[in-house]
């Protein structure tokens, strides 16, 4: 995609000193190029385009940029989001330059930019790039620019461990490819440590077993209780946004504002081109929670999804009228002007596209 920016020349002469050591943009500040403006059961966001495309200028006129600092953004929530980047343009050739940010759902990220090739010491405007399904959402609520310290390190962890999270969509029963982002060092070894410490020196300086093993235990539940502090200060602004999200909403009503929305509103599409004839029912996604959600809200139909494995049966398996959901994220690909679906390793199968969003895609299986 060409960016078609025009990057104007730095406002302030070239002097660190003079400029701002940090900034901070929120969602407000944030100027939409590409995609739109969007509000979700009261949630603002950003929309992407028909080629799963945003980009948002932000205002960095008078910041300083370059030394030894770090970009630091936060994501609230996404729909169908793969990647962000920032881009800007290089001083000396004025070649746009691209810096892919980390990226791995919502949650608090950071990037250190001193080693970053070509990055500006000033610029009166930086891009974010963000890719993803057709009409994707994301909720960048924050972006930052601060010095390397002891004291933003400490403001970043602070706000890390502070911030509200949202449902990782992973297993509740199974904590199977689960992270908890409170950086190092890891609560309960630190708990622990700083327990046998205390216990270690009181022992040292009592010389009574007993009074040292009581004074550890005090110090681990005291750490502990601080530890928790966090959670248990969330709570009351959990329960508020629930119940202004959900509050007075019926079961149907509250899958429709909820993160579900996208899934729901397939399989209501899905559910109108099927009616009750009974056809069967693939459904294909790289996505193990979009996948299994989206054939959930299918039932019951005569519906097939196989977690594990190959995203669809056997080619030979098919049929002429099978009808097959293709999920985002998935490895199918759909060839309009050869009107086939393929993924790698599996034969191009016929289809007829019936239904599209930024969910995913319904075809049909044809002769």
């Amino acid at each position: 995609m060409v960016i078609t920016l025009q990057f104007v020349a730095p406002v302030l002469a070239d002097g660190v000193d003079a400029l701002n050591p940090s900034i901070t943009r929120t969602e407000r500040d944030f100027k939409v190029l590409a995609g739109a403006d969007s509000e979700q059961s009261g949630v603002p966001g950003i929309t992407l385009d028909k080629a799963g495309v945003a980009l948002l200028a932000v205002d960095t006129r008078g910041a300083a940029l370059g030394g030894d600092r770090y970009l630091s953004y936060e994501v609230q929530f996404d729909t169908g989001i793969t990647q962000i980047e920032v881009i800007w343009q290089a001083a000396d050739s004025k070649q746009y330059r691209y810096l892919a940010l980390p990226y791995r759902g919502p949650g608090l990220y950071r990037q250190d930019l001193a080693g970053v090739a070509d990055w500006p010491r000033q610029s009166p405007t930086l891009v974010l790039k963000i890719t993803g399904v057709p009409f994707g959402r994301i909720g960048l609520s924050r972006l930052a620019i601060q010095p390397v310290g002891g004291w933003q390190e400490a403001r970043f962890r602070a706000r890390q461990w502070l911030r509200e999270r949202g449902w990782s969509q992973g297993s509740i029963n199974l904590a199977y490819n689960y992270t908890y982002d409170t950086g190092w060092p890891p609560l309960v070894p630190a708990l622990g440590g700083l327990a046998l410490l205390a216990g270690l020196g009181g022992a040292a300086v009592w010389r009574d077993r007993g009074r040292a093993l009581r004074w550890g235990v005090g110090v681990f539940l005291l750490a502990w209780l601080a530890a928790d502090s966090a959670w248990l200060v969330l709570q009351g602004s959990r329960a508020m946004h629930t119940a202004e999200r959900f509050g007075g909403l019926g079961p149907k009503q509250a899958l429709k504002v909820s993160d579900d929305a996208w899934l729901v509103d397939l399989a209501a599409g899905i559910r109108a081109q099927v009616g009750d004839r009974g056809e069967r029912i693939f459904v294909a996604s790289s996505g193990d929670y979009r996948g299994m959600r989206t054939a959930y809200y299918l039932y019951p139909h005569n519906v097939h999804w196989q977690r594990h494995g190959p995203e669809l049966p056997d080619a030979g398996l098919l049929r002429p009228g099978d009808l097959i959901v293709a999920v985002r994220p998935t490895a199918l690909a759909f060839d309009p002007e050869e009107a086939t679906l393929s993924a790698p390793g599996y034969p191009a199968v016929r289809v007829a596209l019936l239904l599209e969003s930024p969910a995913g895609a319904l075809y049909r299986v044809l002769p």
